[in-house]
């Protein structure tokens, strides 16, 4: 049985755009896919480790979490829906179902703190509370990672500013992506060392990016879906054409970072 998908009483036309890819089947969700998560993963070293995920939503990087044995997770997210699915399937983590920034997780508990695809969706002065409660839960040494889409360093403000609202009204959700640069800088304000980062193609909704992430069977599903339903084909292609544009100025990207 598939698990119920959140936002599924809101109609296509207007349910946030990561939740009408998960409607239609898409597991991974991610810019970068499942190979940066993974190899973030390889970088923190998740073995015996405390581990916090902001926003685990579908459970991709969950599953690979929970099969290197970690000796604590939490997932918190802002959707109950999320944490009663995944609740279900990982008996042995814990999901709190509440804003990032208002988990009453105890100073400097965690060795690893992962947050996929969601600081893109605060506001500047909500990323910098969330990157400043990241750094209080870290013990001293310990790494933050993000998984995130960013700028190229080139682009000016007027254009990201234009790009942002354009990405936000056609997915229904306001967005905010920073330069790479820049997302850099709100780490280091913050008290944190880069230790890894690297950046690629935000190829998301390309084939071969699906069937790397989702496998044949579960692509060919998504196909059917999309066949016998035009306002999810009408809905997915507008997503599509808009990312489209924006490709030359925007990077699917990771950061490790370490608290100093």
């Amino acid at each position: 049985m598939r698990d119920k998908v959140p936002l599924s009483n809101i109609d296509i036309e207007n349910i946030p755009g990561h939740w009408l890819f998960a409607r239609i089947g898409k597991k991974v969700l991610r810019p970068g896919g499942k190979d940066f998560s993974k190899e973030i993963l390889n970088i923190v070293d998740v073995n015996n480790k405390d581990i916090v995920e902001f926003a685990p939503g579908l459970g991709a990087t969950t599953k690979l979490i929970s099969k290197l044995k970690p000796k604590s997770y939490v997932g918190i997210d802002l959707d109950k829906t999320v944490c009663d699915n995944l609740s279900k399937k990982y008996l042995n983590f814990t999901f709190i179902n509440s804003k990032v920034q208002e988990n009453n997780l105890e100073d400097e508990s965690k060795d690893i703190v992962l947050a996929e695809a969601m600081l893109t969706m605060n506001d500047n002065k909500e990323k910098d509370i969330i990157v400043k409660e990241v750094n209080r839960i870290l013990k001293s040494g310990g790494y933050f990672a993000i998984h995130e889409v960013g700028y190229k360093d080139g682009v000016c403000d007027y254009s990201i500013e234009v790009s942002n609202r354009s990405l936000s009204n056609v997915l229904n959700h306001a967005i905010a992506p920073l330069r790479i640069k820049d997302w850099e800088k709100l780490l280091t304000k913050n008290k944190f060392e880069i230790v890894e980062k690297k950046d690629k193609d935000r190829d998301m909704l390309s084939i071969k990016r699906i069937i790397r992430d989702e496998v044949i069977f579960r692509t060919l599903l998504m196909g059917l879906r999309l066949l016998f339903n035009k306002r999810l084909r009408k809905r997915v292609k507008s997503i599509k054409n808009s990312f489209k544009q924006q490709n030359p100025y925007i990077r699917a990207f990771y950061i490790v970072a370490r608290k100093n």
